[in-house]
């Protein structure tokens, strides 16, 4: 019962850690809202997702704190011809944006990884009762 209820915990935590968050810009400011959507939209399509859940994987801990210090700016080409607020919001987005998106591929990358380890530990170990199992049974 108690494995369950930890199971469930950690599946609730992973539920919570994993899921998009809203747009930051849900307030009354238009040019906030059209840039910061823009900004997520190019964050998406920017990011290596196979790169980021292969640094998790094999990095674990390590690959999901570069996923929070490696953030890169937006190509300076997309806010030519933009008012300076409208790149101030799009850069401040773009980079909130990347950091959730390469932090939440790593840490997928990582959970994919302690699961692979975890079920290879309890095949380990089950094989390995079998022959106490198959000599002590009656």
């Amino acid at each position: 019962m108690a494995k369950l209820k930890f199971l469930l915990n950690f599946a609730l935590l992973l539920h919570f850690v994993m899921s998009p968050s809203g747009l930051p810009a849900e307030t009354g400011n238009p040019i906030k809202r059209e840039a910061c959507l823009a900004a997520r939209i190019d964050a998406y399509r920017d990011t290596n997702h196979k790169i980021w859940k292969a640094s998790g994987a094999l990095f674990l801990i390590f690959g999901i704190v570069a996923a929070n210090i490696i953030v890169t700016d937006p190509p300076s080409a997309r806010l030519m011809g933009k008012s300076p607020e409208y790149a101030e919001y799009y850069l401040e987005c773009y980079k909130e944006a990347r950091s959730d998106i390469q932090n939440r591929d790593a840490l997928s990358g990582c959970v994919n990884t302690l699961t692979l380890i975890v079920e290879l530990v309890d095949i380990y170990y089950f094989y390995r009762a079998v022959p106490y199992i198959k000599e002590n049974w009656r």
